[in-house]
């Protein structure tokens, strides 16, 4: 048996939650009758910087329900505020009180004050790790909460119910009118619990009113310190900069400081205040387009990996698949069922340049076959097919020729996708597709060649004109549903292999399908190769990625925020810090091209900016031009010009269009 905690005249606790503030904790818990908890800053965070941000949050909502908007409403109500404590002093005010001083018709005055009531609740974090504990620890307790505040009530004990946090009665200052500054609120809890004070330990985050006020009048107190949230990265967007954002920021923050994530490392950083919010908001995005409460999510590989295990925490009810399904998988089946060829050139690994020998080994011809097919094609070998020029009628007649030479080779790949579909997607008729396709190839492919006569309805993450006239509308994109510009969008068409490496999984590219001894349609995968070393710096981000997909699921998460998680995610990848930058760039990507780095800085020797920029031009080289700059001396210059070549090559195709 421990001995009895002897208190002391002051303890501080921080949210370490190490085995030694633990123990100091449970045992000063343990030496006192009763328990009396501050509620903002101790059981709750604001997800703002200052509690007064939450005025413009206020103003911002009222101007997006009405036509006819208000202006300064921050100012006007720190004001209101002002007035009414004047009025009032010594004693507390409450919300009515300081809405009278406001100045707006009546009408207006109820609405606002109700959006503040609900802002509030809105965005309170439940500090759970605390809370959680001393649910545990106060069990034979009792449990008050004591706190100065004007929200009535109502509002707090909302508040209070998302926390989850037991206690026996809550003590306001804006109801008995008696305030913890000034010390009377304190002899209010004494009175109600008929205990002495020294039979009570209060907790609370202000020095002055939770410690010295308490402990001057015969408490026991305990300091709640809040750790530093202000180490965290890209917290400034050039696409952002309005309260919300913000407000994202700081939720980020505390999930961060709650679950105790180690931003010291670049994958847990980037993982849970940059990918978690990105892939958040796409699921949440994705789960409010759904028509059909029976349809089938379908995540194809390689990045629906991640997008699945982060929608199926937020909808762990929802009916959800994994599946493989790429160009390698859909190349063979397209060209069986689709009369023209293009369907099949379309899905050629990406190469610079294509050998006739390569192309007859992608549908199937070995080696020894090749002689009598370049005689049935009227072809020598060695000849070769410019990536541009994959459209040109010889290309198409080859591709027609091949087709009927391995008739029956395609066949059996067309059966094998069929019986695959059916043993994953079963009876599903309606099937949302979820992959970063931009060209819509793997949906198109499962629209004309599904035998179920299935409806496939592609979410994607952005779009191409290929996909536009290839879906003819069975799709909905993510970033076109938040306006996002055209630059930023050309931005995540190009770079987005760089995007797709933080979702995958830890296997390789799916290469074909196959039946196995009991008859089921396996899939064949290739060899990761140098792919391998990426494994533990993408699991390190998917880890801290998901941890905050959790710390939405338990709290009450704003969907205001979604746009901004699409900022935060653009700034990060247009603007990246030097470490970040490092860290990803440097992921290898095998491609039908060779396994490369991202960013492919194989030299770091000094480099002129035309050097640069004819690297980073090249993009079989640099995955990604805006990590490359910021890793290269002097890069950052070219950013501007960089983008306006982007911009200026939209404006061609727009013009080549029309």
């Amino acid at each position: 048996m421990t001995e009895p905690y002897a208190l002391t005249d002051r303890q501080t606790l921080n949210n370490c939650f190490d085995d030694e503030h633990l123990e100091t904790l449970s045992a000063a818990i343990q030496a006192c009758e009763c328990v009396s908890l501050d509620l903002f800053d101790t059981l709750i965070f604001r997800c703002v910087d200052e509690p007064t941000r939450v005025f413009d949050l206020v103003e911002d909502v009222y101007n997006s329900r009405h036509e006819h908007k208000i202006h300064g409403f921050h100012r006007r109500r720190v004001h209101a505020e002002q007035i009414a404590r004047r009025k009032r002093r010594p004693n507390e005010v409450d919300i009515r009180m300081i809405y009278k001083e406001l100045g707006y018709r009546d009408r207006i005055n109820v609405e606002l004050m109700e959006i503040e009531k609900e802002t509030e609740i809105r965005y309170c974090v439940p500090n759970r790790r605390l809370i959680n504990f001393l649910n545990k620890i106060c069990a034979d307790k009792r449990v008050v909460v004591t706190s100065d505040m004007y929200l009535d009530e109502k509002t707090i004990e909302h508040i209070l119910l998302k926390t989850g946090i037991r206690y026996s009665k809550l003590f306001l200052s804006c109801v008995h009118y008696k305030t913890k500054f000034e010390g009377s609120l304190f002899h209010e809890v004494t009175d109600w619990l008929g205990v002495k004070p020294s039979q009570v330990l209060h907790i609370g985050d202000n020095a002055r009113n939770d410690v010295s006020i308490p402990l001057s009048l015969g408490f026991h107190a305990m300091q709640y310190i809040s750790a530093d949230r202000s180490y965290i990265s890209y917290g400034d967007s050039p696409y952002s900069s309005g309260i919300a954002y913000h407000s994202l920021c700081e939720f980020i923050k505390i999930g961060q400081t709650e679950n105790i994530i180690d931003c010291s490392q670049p994958g847990t950083e980037v993982g849970f205040s940059v990918l978690g919010p990105f892939i958040t908001s796409y699921c949440k995005w994705l789960h409010s387009t759904l028509d059909s409460e029976d349809a089938c999510i379908t995540f194809l590989s390689r990045e629906g990996y991640l997008l699945k295990q982060a929608y199926d925490i937020l909808y762990p009810q929802a009916n959800t698949k994994y599946i493989s399904i790429n160009n390698n998988i859909v190349r063979l089946p397209l060209l069986y069922c689709v009369e023209s060829p293009n369907v099949f050139i379309d899905a050629l690994p990406y190469k610079k340049s294509y050998s006739i020998e390569y192309i007859m080994s992608l549908v199937g011809l070995e080696e020894s076959q090749y002689p009598d097919a370049l005689e049935k094609l009227e072809l020598h070998g060695g000849e070769r097919f410019d990536r541009n020029g994959l459209l040109d009628g010889q290309l198409q007649s080859i591709v027609l020729k091949l087709k009927d030479i391995q008739q029956e080779y395609l066949r059996e790949h067309y059966n094998l996708l069929v019986q695959y579909l059916q043993e994953n997607l079963g009876d599903s008729q309606c099937i949302y597709l979820v992959n970063n396709s931009i060209n819509g190839t793997a949906q198109f492919a499962l629209q004309s060649m599904d035998a179920g006569n299935r409806v496939y309805e592609g979410r994607n993450f952005s779009s191409s004109q290929k996909c536009a006239q290839k879906l003819k509308g069975h799709y909905k994109t993510f970033l076109d549903a938040f306006q996002v510009d055209d630059l930023r969008q050309l931005v995540f068409q190009m770079f987005s292999v760089t995007f797709e490496h933080l979702l995958f999984p830890s296997n390789g590219t799916a290469l074909r399908l196959y039946k196995d001894e009991s008859d089921e349609v396996q899939v064949a995968y290739d060899v990761l190769g140098q792919e391998m070393q990426n494994i533990e710096r993408v699991e390190s981000i998917q880890k801290a990625a998901l941890d905050y997909v959790r710390f939405v699921r338990d709290n009450d998460y704003y969907d205001g925020w979604n746009q901004s998680s699409i900022d935060r995610y653009f700034t990060f990848f247009m603007k990246p810090m030097k470490q970040h930058a490092s860290y990803i760039g440097s992921l290898y990507d095998r491609d039908a091209d060779g396994t490369k780095i991202l960013i492919g800085l194989a030299s770091r020797k000094e480099k002129s900016l035309s050097e640069m920029w004819n690297e980073m031009q090249n993009g079989s080289l640099v995955k990604w031009p805006y990590g490359y700059c910021i890793l290269q001396s002097g890069g950052e210059r070219l950013v501007p010009l960089y983008n306006a070549k982007r911009r200026l090559s939209l404006i061609y195709h727009r013009y080549m269009d029309k």
